[in-house]
């Protein structure tokens, strides 16, 4: 039978694509407007890191537990708010790994709104908000090489807030991250690195050894990266050419990774149930393909992991895979996008804060639900170029793999 819609459908397809396009190169042409302005009017590195001078804060001495051969470069974004209660937890968990913390707020800070942090920093630099994350990085790296203020460190690490961190995994990460960092063969460790369309190291938490960040294609790339405020410029020249053309061959150490997460699993052997509503939602089709065809009590098989690890693998981990790796992995991070970007519901998360015993009604349980309930991708229906600018799908589908690949391996929705 002919699928009398078939013509629709065609036309929906085309005209959003198109639509896409035509976002795509306003949002580029105003970005590159926008970093030429600010050229125009003297801007750079140094300008920017002097914009708000007067909110910058400096202790008087390093945190204790801290060292001088290890220095991280936190960014973070909470305009007119009290520093939020992840990012201290995030904080004092760096400071318990051994690392001096430069605070960068893109954006003023007014003194009572920082006081929370104070005590795990060593400083606290107020920026303009010129290239978001990595324009924030490219100010401080460059203006830390001119001032050779790295000369005594050993370990870089680049993070930023784009992810919550769960202060009841902190003890795991803490354990795993300082093991890490006491390996002499390990140049990079990352938290995971994304297969998808083109390998790379997510720019979120990226700690460099002084064997890479010293090198002078390093400093080189840093010099020449443009900041524009453009998320899909920021991952294709800043994440993927970062990886490309530094990183690629480096000896790496991921702290959360696909074959850990898999012999887990195997290992603790879940139910099913509890298995499938740990995956996105665009996943749970791969339900229908347990010998059963349902849910049962009984514990899932390495067949059934092996299928939807086929899947999942596909896709960007920080999404596909982020609540398996704070429940079965214990890592302490949770992505802010999972929800608007469609990957995964409320109910999902509401059920894996207690499955990790955050007390309901605490602030962190306030502060993660309270951010997830601003927006599902369902809130840009109607506002489609915003939808662009965030890489929010509102008609595409998420976690079906990509053109034949799902066929191939007869895990499509008709299989």
């Amino acid at each position: 039978m002919s699928d009398r819609n078939g013509p629709i459908k065609t036309i929906k397809k085309t005209s959003y694509v198109i639509l896409n396009r035509y976002y795509m190169l306003e949002h580029s042409l105003h970005a590159r407007c926008s970093y030429a302005l600010h050229r125009l009017q003297g801007g750079t590195p140094r300008t920017r890191l002097l914009k708000h001078s007067a909110f910058n804060w400096k202790a008087r001495q390093p945190p204790t537990g801290s060292r001088l051969d290890r220095h991280a470069i936190f960014v973070a974004y909470h305009p007119g708010q009290v520093v939020p209660e992840s990012n201290v937890n995030y904080l004092k968990s760096l400071v318990n790994c051994g690392f001096q913390i430069t605070y960068i707020h893109n954006g003023p800070l007014e003194a009572a709104l920082r006081e929370p942090i104070e005590q795990f920093c060593t400083q606290i630099i107020c920026r303009e908000n010129i290239g978001q994350d990595f324009g924030a990085w490219k100010d401080w790296l460059l203006d830390g090489f001119h001032q050779h203020r790295f000369d005594h460190v050993k370990w870089l690490l680049l993070c930023n807030d784009s992810n919550f961190f769960l202060a009841n995994n902190a003890h795991a990460f803490e354990k795993d991250f300082t093991a890490a960092l006491s390996e002499d063969n390990i140049d990079l460790i990352a938290l995971n690195k994304n297969l998808e369309y083109t390998p790379h190291y997510q720019s979120y938490f990226i700690c460099y050894h002084r064997r890479l960040f010293s090198r002078p294609d390093f400093v080189k790339f840093w010099d020449q990266y443009r900041p524009l405020s453009n998320r899909y410029h920021a991952i294709n020249k800043g994440e993927i050419q970062l990886t490309t053309q530094i990183t690629q061959s480096a000896r790496s150490k991921l702290l959360y990774n696909w074959p850990d997460l898999y012999l887990q699993l195997s290992h603790l052997a879940p139910k099913r149930a509890e298995f499938y509503i740990q995956l996105p939602k665009g996943c749970m089709y791969l339900s229908q393909h347990s010998p059963e065809h349902g849910l049962t009590d009984t514990v899932i098989s390495k067949l059934e992991l092996q299928k939807a690890f086929m899947i999942l693998e596909l896709h960007n981990p920080s999404h596909a895979l982020a609540l398996l790796f704070v429940k079965y992995c214990n890592s302490p991070f949770l992505k802010k996008d999972i929800v608007k970007h469609g990957c995964y519901s409320l109910t999902q998360i509401t059920e894996l804060l207690t499955s990790i015993n955050t007390k309901k009604n605490s602030r962190a349980w306030d502060e993660i639900l309270n951010f997830y309930m601003l927006a599902n991708n369902s809130s840009f229906i109607n506002n489609p170029k915003k939808a662009y600018e965030q890489a929010i799908p509102i008609n595409g589908k998420r976690f079906q793999g990509h053109g034949d690949l799902m066929s191939d391996l007869g895990l499509s929705r008709d299989a």
